[in-house]
């Protein structure tokens, strides 16, 4: 999942070490692509900023477990491949699966920013809540060889930009895509292929709109099954 659903499919708590550490994962890969963050040292009853940002990134690999398991998953890549099979993409099928994942996640971000924007707001008025020092803390607990300058300008710009908002826009969407198809070693879209795309997104978010809620249902039940 994408970031803004991570933090929506589980709003148990608003501490924002906790919202903090269900992105961490995501947005640490942009930094140190090589770094897989783990589950870490976890507390049932987190009381400190450090325990909630650990209990986090337990909860982020927890959901996208549950989420690349689900019927939800495999039923609309498949519907977003079969849309893509049906334009003229300079572009090897065998990166449809990929792309279809990927569109699937962004554009599911899309839906909750334009059918509730006060999860959006939400988000970002935790995020910048977040303890100084956190991530320096964090770091020193698990040793994953951080690049912590590059990570924390990462979060202020992504704080300050607000940049999941811009996913309104096709246009905008489409261009962090290929941002994200850059940076895993694989060509990006030109532009025929990005308008192409951009082409897409409206059928794709109207087919996601139709039952949305069904995976974060889904997620919060196992979430609390497990605990």
């Amino acid at each position: 999942m994408n970031y803004l659903s991570h933090y929506y499919a589980d709003l148990s708590s608003n501490e924002p070490a906790y919202t903090l550490g269900k992105i961490l994962p995501d947005l640490s890969r942009m930094v140190n692509p090589s770094v897989r963050l783990r589950s870490g040292v976890l507390s049932n009853h987190p009381k400190t900023a450090l325990q909630w940002l650990n209990k986090g990134v337990d909860t982020h690999h927890k959901m996208d477990a549950i989420f690349h398991n689900s019927d939800f998953f495999f039923e609309h890549t498949r519907f977003i491949r079969k849309l893509m099979n049906e334009q003229n993409f300079g572009r090897p099928h065998k990166y449809f699966n990929f792309f279809a994942h990927l569109l699937l996640e962004m554009i599911l971000d899309r839906v909750l920013i334009r059918h509730y924007p006060e999860i959006a707001h939400n988000f970002y008025r935790d995020l910048k809540s977040i303890p100084a020092g956190l991530l320096s803390n964090y770091e020193e607990q698990h040793h994953y060889g951080i690049d912590l300058p590059a990570l924390n300008h990462a979060l202020q710009r992504f704080i300050a930009v607000r940049y999941l908002f811009t996913y309104i826009c096709n246009e905008h969407l489409v261009f962090a895509f290929n941002r994200i198809v850059l940076r895993t070693g694989i060509s990006g879209f030109d532009e025929l292929d990005q308008k192409l795309l951009a082409g897409l997104i409206d059928d794709i978010e109207q087919e996601l709109w139709l039952n949305f809620s069904t995976i974060f249902k889904t997620i919060r039940i196992k979430l609390a099954n497990e605990l």
